[in-house]
Formats: structure tokens, sequence, C-alpha cells
């Protein structure tokens, strides 16, 4: 049994690498995978903040959600 924040979340539905690579596989091997309704509210705030950035080109910052020394950059393709 594990937890999933909405960290783990956001690594994966926007393919950060490495680290979606590590949630894919803690995944597909856990049995039983919880989360809250708070982390749901979380990765859903975030992806309609990337999702406006893109229609408004506009930069977005996740510094909260990512390490030091990350880099995230959303395209508009």
């Amino acid at each position: 049994m594990i937890y999933i924040n909405a960290n783990a979340f956001i690594f994966f539905l926007h393919d950060v690498k490495p680290r979606s690579d590590i949630v894919e596989e803690v995944l597909s091997r856990e049995y039983e995978v919880y989360t809250s309704l708070r982390t749901i509210e979380e990765v859903s705030y975030v992806l309609i903040r990337v999702k406006a950035a893109k229609l408004f080109d506009v930069k977005v910052s996740l510094a909260l959600i990512f390490l030091p020394g990350d880099t995230y950059k959303v395209s508009n393709a």
C-alpha cells in the first residue's frame, strides 16, 4: 500500500523525466495505491493553471511543486 501525492500525479501527467518514470514504476508494482480528495483537487488546480498558461501564452511557474534545479517548460503544442 502506498499513498500518491500531488507531485507524483503531476510528474506523471506532464511526463517530467526522470520522475515520471519512477512514478510509473511504483504504480505498476503496487497493488494498492491511495490518495485523497484534496490531492485530486490540487492536481486539478495545477492542470488548469498549465492549460490557462498555454491558452494565453504565459510562462507558468511550478516552483512549489518541483525540486530545486528542476526546469519546466509549457509547450504550446
